[in-house]
C-alpha cells in the first residue's frame, strides 16, 4: 500500500471517528425524574372492637362493631343486643382519620310495627397501631321520631 493510500484511509478513519464521536458527544439524554415518594399506608382499623355508645338522649349501652378494610374503603355492621339496635357501616379512611355512614335499625317507641331506620354521618380519628378509636356524629335521622342523636361511639379493638 502506498503512503498515499495510507494517509487517504487515514484520514477516512479520522473523518468517521470523529463524526462518531460528536455524534454520541451531541445526544442529550435527560436523566429520570425520581419517582414520588409512597404515601404511607391508610389507618388500619379492620376487626372487631368493642365498647360503647354514648347518646345525648340515650343512657350509654354496650356496643359491638366488626370492620373489614380493602385499601383505604371499610365496611362492617355494628349492634347493641340490648336494645335491638344495628346497622351496616360504609366509609374510609386515610392515614389517621376515618369518615363514613352508618345505618339503623331498631324498635319503634310503642314496640310494635316497623321498625326504625335511619342514617348518620360519623367520623373521628383512626391510627395504623392504635388500640382504640373515638368517633361522634350528630346522630341518626330517618323514620322515626327520637332517635339517637348526639352520638359518641368508644371503641377498643378486640
Amino acid at each position: 500500500m502506498s503512503d498515499r493510500t495510507r494517509q487517504t484511509a487515514l484520514r477516512i478513519g479520522a473523518v468517521v471517528f470523529a463524526s462518531m464521536v460528536l455524534v454520541n458527544c451531541g445526544s442529550s439524554s435527560t436523566p429520570a425524574a425520581p419517582s414520588p415518594p409512597t404515601p404511607p399506608p391508610p389507618a388500619n382499623v379492620a376487626g372487631n372492637w368493642t365498647g360503647n355508645l354514648e347518646s345525648s338522649n340515650y343512657t350509654a349501652s354496650a356496643v359491638n362493631v366488626t370492620l373489614n378494610q380493602t385499601g383505604t374503603n371499610v365496611t362492617g355492621t355494628w349492634a347493641i343486643a340490648i336494645r335491638d339496635w344495628n346497622g351496616t357501616i360504609t366509609g374510609t379512611t386515610d392515614t389517621s382519620s376515618f369518615t363514613g355512614t352508618f345505618t339503623f335499625s331498631g324498635p319503634n317507641a310503642l314496640g310494635a310495627g316497623p321498625r326504625c331506620t335511619g342514617t348518620a354521618s360519623v367520623s373521628g380519628g383512626a391510627s395504623t397501631s392504635g388500640p382504640t378509636v373515638v368517633w361522634t356524629s350528630p346522630g341518626f335521622t330517618g323514620s322515626c321520631t327520637g332517635m339517637p342523636v348526639g352520638l359518641r361511639w368508644n371503641l377498643q379493638r378486640r
